[in-house]
């Protein structure tokens, strides 16, 4: 008979990760340097001893975000990538582009530094990447509050992450590398291309659960968010997240999306009772 190691699952985040988190990245102003397809214009830095191809842009935004940890005592630091345009081209946005224009981050990951170099740190290091701009992009379109809750949204999902693997090894007294291996061994870190297993971990649940409940939140209210759960309301395919669809529609009558929304359910009423996540104004 075997027993199952008992998943750590993040509960609420500490409300810095808020309004406080989204007011540093409009601080920055990150998006108004220089972020062009000029592979000239990208340097080459190291953060925790991990390579990191930046833009100006990104080279600011990633100053600001570990400035933001640091004083805070939040042990991960951050990297802001400049995905090569050349290689892909997806990354290059403009007007018509699905990401166009306050998706600027495009993707992120936690993980640990020493998994990428020799040096086996066990340093927490969040990767995130940037978009880089086309010819046809202007910066006037950009709403500043809604790209910043935008990132902040990709980090309080990957800041979920960090808590998991911190818990668990606290919990169990193992290191962080341990903690990581457990969590593929489990199949709770997907190594293969299969959405429905990558949907399915639950420490994805966990962190998308958050991210969902935000999303419905900032799009459709508290009252609105709750009766999409209780399928009084779907909201349009236009204004939803690729996630929110292959939850909600794709895989709507597993049992991984019925955990889903128990835990949506919960982050609705924190969120919305303690006033850390409004609709937004149109």
């Amino acid at each position: 008979m075997h027993t199952l190691n008992k998943l750590i699952e993040s509960k609420k985040l500490n409300d810095v990760f808020y309004a406080p988190l989204d007011s540093v990245i409009i601080e920055s102003q990150f998006w108004t340097y220089s972020n062009s397809t000029d592979v000239d214009e990208i340097d080459y830095n190291t953060v925790l001893k991990n390579d990191v191809d930046q833009s100006e842009a990104a080279e600011v935004l990633t100053s600001y975000l570990n400035d933001f940890f640091t004083t805070n005592k939040i042990p991960t630091r951050v990297a802001v990538h400049t995905p090569d345009p050349l290689t892909n081209p997806k990354t290059i946005i403009n007007p018509g582009h699905p990401k166009y224009p306050n998706n600027l981050i495009i993707g992120g990951n936690q993980g640990l530094a020493g998994e990428n170099n020799k040096k086996g740190s066990s340093k927490f290091l969040m990767n995130l990447f940037l978009a880089t701009y086309g010819d046809n992009f202007s910066h006037s379109d950009i709403d500043p509050a809604r790209l910043a809750h935008h990132i902040g949204s990709i980090i309080r999902h990957e800041i979920i992450h960090m808590n998991q693997i911190e818990a668990r090894r606290k919990q169990q007294r193992i290191s962080r590398l341990d903690t990581l291996k457990k969590y593929r061994a489990e199949g709770e870190i997907p190594s293969g291309d299969s959405r429905e297993d990558y949907l399915s971990s639950k420490i994805e649940i966990d962190a998308y659960a958050h991210e969902i409940a935000e999303e419905l939140i900032n799009k459709h209210g508290a009252a609105k968010a709750l009766d999409v759960l209780r399928g009084k309301f779907m909201p349009q395919s236009s204004e939803s997240s690729n996630e929110f669809k292959e939850y909600f529609v794709d895989f709507a009558d597993s049992q991984f999306t019925r955990r889903l929304k128990r835990k949506i359910f919960g982050h609705i009423m924190d969120l919305s009772q303690n006033s850390l996540m409004t609709q937004e104004e149109e």
